[in-house]
């Protein structure tokens, strides 16, 4: 056994448990199936409900005899069918297969990992990252910003002025030839030799440029703070033995606890 499969029995008094160490349920939970570990299973889980609020687990049976496996699905092939009858709120669930074709599951024979919702506390869950997707927006942005920076095209470094005479097929010519002498980082700081009355005129970054490229702290932080992460444990900024202890302490108590007993 990994240890991941850990269990106690409560009896009629408050304090009266009882370690069970051997047990059908134990021995599924630590291999819930031919694919996957039992601490697989519970990362994946984890990372589910951190990202989208809602996790899976399927029971398979052979036959009519109990559960013999469990399966995890991912939640972003998942969908929730509402009942529109019946005291339950939840009709079936709905898995679409890689190749696009659906599977429908009854209530009784998924296991639903959930993070309320409150405008959908019955269906699917609310996971920190989705209150801060315009900062991942925001992060995967600036990404593509810098590399296209990078590589001379996610911003006018200038401005190319032609004669008044010059054709189309003279102009992409020259852009073409610009490109391979002097497009691309290897190239980066290269001085340009033109001839004739071409002229090139250098442009600045501004200030907006600038602060756009530093927003990555920005997406760091808040990103950080919707995990409960404290900033002394990401960088080594303004940290110092006293507040990066108590950011660690914090983070066990106010974050990893809960999780841990979800």
């Amino acid at each position: 056994r990994t240890g991941w499969a850990a269990g106690r029995l409560r009896g009629k008094a408050a304090d009266d448990l009882r370690e069970v160490v051997d047990h059908q349920v134990l021995d599924l939970l630590d291999r819930p199936n031919l694919a996957q570990s039992g601490r697989e299973m519970f990362i994946i889980t984890i990372q589910a409900l951190g990202f989208l609020g809602s996790a899976y687990w399927v029971k398979a049976r052979e036959g009519p005899g109990p559960v013999s496996s469990l399966w995890y699905l991912p939640p972003q092939r998942v969908t929730v069918k509402a009942a529109t009858e019946g005291d339950s709120p939840i009709a079936a669930y709905v898995y679409t297969t890689p190749k696009g074709s659906p599977r429908v599951f009854m209530p009784e024979d998924v296991i639903h990992f959930r993070l309320p919702h409150p405008a959908d506390p019955y269906g699917m869950g609310f996971g920190p990252l989705q209150s801060e997707i315009d900062v991942v927006d925001l992060g995967a942005n600036i990404d593509a910003y810098e590399i296209n920076t990078f590589g001379n095209m996610g911003r006018i470094d200038g401005v190319f002025e032609l004669p008044p005479n010059t054709t189309d097929d003279d102009m992409r010519a020259v852009q073409a030839d610009w490109a391979q002498q002097y497009g691309g980082t290897r190239n980066a700081g290269r001085v340009a030799f033109l001839r004739g009355s071409q002229k090139f005129t250098p442009l600045s970054a501004t200030n907006r440029d600038i602060s756009y490229l530093r927003g990555e702290e920005k997406v760091m932080l808040r990103i950080a703070n919707a995990w409960g992460i404290p900033k002394p444990l990401l960088t080594t900024t303004d940290v110092n033995l006293a507040n990066a202890d108590a950011a660690y302490r914090h983070m066990q108590k106010y974050t990893l606890r809960p999780w841990m007993r979800f």
